[in-house]
């Protein structure tokens, strides 16, 4: 079977889409009720939602006017307590993206666990909103790449009303589709220099942010990963033989939406690079781009070597887990 054959209607993979519901679920209920323990923004959050009052004016919170309104609908009229709700959240970032992983991928369950080793502990076990607006905004990309504009414009708008880094990816999303239909030298020369002016330039721009909201600076100061990021760390170094390898035996740019996602995955390490000197913000604007290298990377073709960046993938995942586990930073203590 060919990439271009994989379809969520082809006969005798049903099963595989249960499993993916019952995975997100479990997953979900993991996050929900801390099953490994609890992330260091729960306590955040479970202030936050109790702090709601029924009549309230939503003006003392600092999330997301989306997030507040939908946890004081949830919590007022469905009468959810707080581990429901983060079940639910969670479970509606996780099918979103399964759902992608089945409709583009070729072995969607394997890309399915591999997401859970990579990017479940970041993101729906401790960032709740930026899960949430990762995967609407992803969804966003895909329908839009299905032609339909409108809709991907609502899905984005759903996004950005849950944290503000679905603006990021779109951004970033705009930048891919100017560069798409250029060879992958030119796109590479372009990224790099994306990279390197940002380097250049974001102090600069971060004073005029933290001129406009002096939170970001003590944000940025009180932040827990404040050591600058390793440009040549074991996950990056992997990331980076994902990407070359994916070159020379996928080519994912001879098919449009392949090509999207995999130039998408650029910014991985570009804005590793390009905010080294503002370590909180590497970490995470750099991890969520990590999400579309499991889209492209698991396209599998009828040539065994294709198989090769999903493999590279499944060990990144390997060495994030260990290197999470060995700091106590699995689960817990993440940003």
């Amino acid at each position: 079977m060919t990439a271009t054959d994989v379809s969520p209607t082809v006969t005798g993979i049903r099963p595989g889409a249960i499993f993916l519901v019952v995975l997100a679920v479990v997953a979900a209920a993991a996050a929900g009720y801390g099953w490994f323990g609890e992330s260091r923004d729960y306590a955040n959050y479970v202030g936050v939602y109790d702090a709601l009052m029924p009549h309230d004016t939503f003006a003392n919170y600092r999330f997301e006017r989306g997030y507040i309104y939908l946890s004081w609908f949830c919590k007022f009229y469905l009468g959810m307590d707080f581990a429901q709700y983060y079940m639910f959240l969670a479970g509606t970032s996780l099918l979103l993206k399964f759902r992608l992983l089945w409709k583009r991928t070729s072995a969607p369950v394997i890309a399915a666990v591999v997401y859970l080793m990579i990017l479940f502990p970041l993101h729906e076990y401790t960032q709740i909103r930026t899960a949430v607006a990762l995967a609407f905004a992803f969804t966003a990309m895909d329908v839009y790449l299905d032609g339909k504009r409108f809709t991907a414009l609502l899905l984005l708008l759903v996004g950005v009303l849950f944290h503000v880094t679905a603006l990021v990816l779109a951004a970033a999303a705009l930048f891919v589709l100017f560069v798409a239909k250029r060879s992958p030298v030119l796109v590479a020369a372009l990224f790099s220099a994306a990279a390197f002016v940002g380097f250049l330039l974001i102090s600069k721009f971060m004073n005029v942010i933290e001129g406009a909201n002096p939170l970001v600076a003590k944000y940025v100061d009180q932040a827990f990963l404040n050591e600058p990021p390793n440009v040549l760390s074991g996950q990056n170094i992997l990331l980076f033989a994902l990407m070359v390898s994916s070159a020379i035996f996928l080519r994912p740019w001879h098919r449009r939406k392949d090509g999207f996602f995999y130039y998408l995955s650029f910014w991985t390490l570009i804005t590793y690079v390009a905010l080294l000197k503002i370590p909180v913000f590497a970490h995470r604007i750099s991890e969520a781009f990590l999400f579309p290298c499991l889209l492209f990377a698991f396209r599998f073709d009828d040539l065994h070597q294709s198989r090769v960046p999903a493999v590279i993938l499944v060990v990144t995942g390997g060495w994030m887990i260990y290197e999470a586990t060995i700091q106590g930073l699995l689960f817990v203590a993440i940003r």
